[in-house]
């Protein structure tokens, strides 16, 4: 994993000096797409243990990692680096319209050990005023980024200029993963040797607008773990799509 990671700070490196930070998009699929149990509480576990603490490893070199409100609240995840050389505890990021994080999360209740920002659309004096804030009690456990407009670009240059991210790592779930395939500047895919029917897929609802949509990737890098296959490569940067849905 020496060259992945090599690439990976090569590219930290060279887009540190623009106004976007580097983003990753970095999940773990089945051979048929699937990323979760269609109708299920049960987590689908998809990645084996050796590409976890790859998974780690990436968390461990990027400034942030983030996820969807919709991911929040049904995983209810940490979102630190518990494997290998823990060099840093890097900030999480919940893109969250409504800020419905729940104060009991666990993202909430471990904000006194990093940073956790919360991003939404709006107004920022209007949001934190009265009873326009739903979860007043989160002000003094997390970190509020308000963004005019509700496209992952916007939100993405405001967290490196108001928050000082040079490197944010996208995790998930569905719906970010349709947003930043379309902006992120790489991904790393991590696809488990099973078949998921009728599980939930990462891709499959594009707007119709995007149905013909290739995406291909350049400077591919891959490898094997295990019994998992991983995937790294260049995205191509196109249209931005809004985070305002819950993602699945």
């Amino acid at each position: 994993m020496d060259e992945l990671f090599a690439r990976i700070r090569e590219r930290i490196d060279a887009t540190a000096e623009r106004a976007m930070p580097y983003t990753i998009l970095s999940y773990a699929q089945s051979l048929d797409g699937s990323i979760a149990l269609h109708n299920s509480d049960e987590r689908l576990i998809l990645s084996s243990e050796a590409s976890m603490r790859m998974t780690h490893m990436l968390r461990n070199s990027c400034d942030a990692i983030a996820i969807g409100i919709g991911t929040a609240l049904k995983d209810d995840p940490r979102l630190t680096v518990r494997f290998g050389e823990v060099q840093h505890q890097p900030a999480a990021i919940v893109f969250d319209s409504s800020l419905r994080l729940p104060t009991k999360s666990k993202l909430a209740q471990t904000s006194d050990k990093r940073r956790v920002i919360l991003v939404c659309k709006g107004n920022r004096t209007e949001l934190l005023s009265g009873e326009l804030f739903p979860k007043p009690e989160l002000r003094s456990l997390v970190e509020i980024l308000t963004v005019a407009q509700g496209d992952l670009r916007s939100a993405l240059l405001a967290l490196k200029k108001v928050a000082g991210f040079k490197s944010i790592m996208i995790e998930g779930g569905a719906r970010m993963i349709q947003s930043a395939i379309k902006i992120a500047d790489d991904t790393l895919l991590t696809i488990a040797p099973i078949f998921v029917p009728g599980g939930l897929r990462a891709v499959d609802s594009f707007s119709s607008a995007s149905k013909d949509l290739v995406l291909r990737l350049t400077n591919q890098y891959s490898f094997t773990l295990n019994n998992d296959t991983i995937i790294y490569g260049h995205l191509p940067s196109l249209h931005h799509l809004e985070f305002d849905e819950e993602d699945e």
